[in-house]
């Protein structure tokens, strides 16, 4: 088992509700994002973690959260029908507003798991990496769609995380 896999077993242990699934992880090159997750057939699902976060404990471990959290919402969602989760993929792809609504309650999620410093963090990098090497409009629209480090706090404080 490598570091990678060692690092989703110990998050995993916050997610008992995804004992059932078989979860795999590997890094991959991904210029716009930090990580991301798929579905498989039969209770599996594949976490890919950006290879600029590697070895990078505390980012790699708020992005693996982070996913889970998304994997777990699947889950839910799949109780009523597995024609739900992909309308809800085509939403996710489709409708920035629900994009939007559904990173913010994946990020609650997260926090609720205890993992809201290590989303703090990695909220912060994508700022860093967002007024280093992106354009404006660009910078705007990722500020739209995810939670700025400011809000996470606030949300932290709010929740009584930190």
């Amino acid at each position: 088992m490598n570091e990678l896999e060692k690092l989703l077993q110990e998050v995993l242990t916050k997610y008992p509700e995804l004992n059932d699934y078989t979860i795999s992880i590997k890094y991959s090159p991904m210029p716009d994002e930090h990580a991301k997750y798929s579905l498989g057939q039969n209770k599996t699902a594949e976490i890919e973690v950006d290879n600029a976060l590697e070895k990078n404990y505390l980012l790699e471990k708020g992005a693996i959260a982070h996913e889970l959290s998304h994997i777990l919402k699947a889950k839910k969602l799949s109780r009523f029908g597995s024609w739900l989760v992909e309308l809800e993929g085509i939403l996710y792809d489709k409708s920035k507003r629900y994009n939007e609504r559904d990173e913010i309650q994946t990020d609650a999620i997260t926090i609720s798991r205890g993992f809201g410093i290590h989303l703090l963090l990695l909220e912060f990098s994508k700022m860093v990496e967002r007024t280093e090497n992106n354009t404006k409009v660009y910078q705007k629209l990722q500020q739209k769609l995810h939670q700025t480090p400011q809000k996470v706090k606030r949300w932290l404080i709010n929740s009584r995380y930190l």
